[in-house]
């Protein structure tokens, strides 16, 4: 079976890593207690959750196409107002 890693930079420049095992890891430069934790669904779907002191405040979710032509990320939680949030993204290739 295949791993993911999945290196992203924050606003600071920071490198935040996860691995697809569903670990929580610390967001660098976040506030105290947040963490993130990213896990392979299937072939073609992921899905990571931020959390604020194990508590889960926003869920994403990718869903890459069959054709591999389009991916599609669905997020809900809540902000950082605390206020609900639910948003869906599409890529298409060009």
């Amino acid at each position: 079976m295949l791993s993911t890693r999945s290196d992203v930079y924050n606003r600071h420049g920071q490198r935040e890593r996860a691995k697809d095992d569903g670990s929580d890891g610390k967001i660098v430069g976040g506030a105290e207690g947040r963490t993130r934790s990213l896990k392979r669904i299937d072939a073609r779907t992921y899905e990571d959750m931020d959390k604020t002191n194990g508590k889960t405040t926003m869920t994403r979710r990718l869903v890459l196409a069959p054709d591999g032509k389009s991916a599609t990320i669905t997020m809900t939680g809540t902000n950082n107002d605390g206020k609900p949030v639910k948003n869906v993204v599409v890529f298409e290739k060009q």
